[in-house]
């Protein structure tokens, strides 16, 4: 503050009766009237990058769910003879088919709210087709990458463990179906349990 000291003393030198206060460099003049700008865009850059990480995990998360629902065909597919490239590319396919479809609604919508957001925009037009199609590429790099994950876990899954999980899989229901017909009927159970204990104590005592 010593050159504000001398502006100061200067100045009273001049005209005793001239009030002078605030007196700061320009680097801070500049600097406290840049900062609203600098938090707005550091904001927004922040929510695009939270914005980023949840399609990718978004992306992923729905392409995983859908492996896993589709095991039993995705082995079906490859003890038939389907190759694991052909595997790989109907997943990274859904993937980009899903990427495709939020790309071009973000688009409208992104057209549409730039108009709102003109202020906020710096050596940047509202509708720049530069920024969409940077925007759009990075968005296609990300869901491609989130896609390859589920990707590869479906060309490694095994025709055997798929068809052996199935089986599983449906003597489970079944056993699950007959639990509830049990329970609906009492009457039928009871006969059913009554029966069974007769015939295992009658070979019972017939092979002892």
């Amino acid at each position: 503050m010593d050159a504000a000291a001398a502006v100061r003393n200067e100045i009273r030198s001049m005209d005793p009766n001239l009030p002078v206060a605030n007196i700061r460099p320009m680097t801070e003049v500049v600097s406290t009237s840049l900062a609203t700008p600098r938090l707005t865009g550091f904001l927004m850059g922040a929510f695009a990058a939270i914005a980023l990480m949840l399609a990718a995990v978004g992306i992923y998360g729905v392409l995983a769910y859908l492996v896993a629902r589709r095991t039993h065909e995705i082995g079906i597919r490859l003890a038939v003879g389907a190759d694991r490239s052909q595997v790989m590319m109907m997943v990274l396919k859904q993937g980009l088919t899903l990427a495709g479809a939020g790309i071009v609604a973000g688009m409208v919508a992104g057209f549409l709210l730039t108009r709102l957001m003109q202020n906020l925009l710096y050596e940047v037009r509202p509708g720049d087709p530069g920024t969409f199609v940077a925007v759009s590429a990075v968005l296609a790099v990300v869901a491609l990458l989130a896609s390859a994950v589920p990707a590869y876990r479906a060309t490694r899954v095994s025709p055997l463990v798929a068809l052996r999980t199935e089986y599983q899989r449906m003597i489970a229901n079944d056993l699950k179906y007959g639990w509830r017909q049990l329970i609906k009927a009492p009457g039928f159970t009871l006969t059913a349990v009554l029966t069974l204990g007769l015939a295992i104590g009658a070979n019972t005592a017939v092979f002892s």
